[in-house]
């Protein structure tokens, strides 16, 4: 693995982070035009971080899974052979 530098990584996370600031901005913006209080802001971004982790939290192996794609794969092709 690359080790990188410390301004390495800065330069790497700018355009991640301008985007972040960039939708921040404009998400305050909106709610100032709507006049809708910051609370539902907030209330927004806990729900979009509780479904996030309950999706990764949740997310089921794949392993048994493709074990058992596998099998019946083998199985069709198995039957199919007459």
């Amino acid at each position: 693995m690359i080790k990188l530098k410390p301004w390495q990584w800065v330069i790497l996370a700018t355009p991640i982070a301008a985007i972040a600031l960039f939708f921040l901005i404009a998400a305050g913006w909106q709610i100032h035009l709507w006049g809708i209080s910051w609370i539902w802001g907030i209330f927004v971004l806990t729900l979009v971080g509780w479904r996030w982790l309950l999706v990764k939290w949740t997310k089921p192996s794949l392993v048994p899974l493709e074990k058992v794609v596998l099998q019946l794969v083998g199985w069709v092709g198995y039957t199919n052979r007459t």
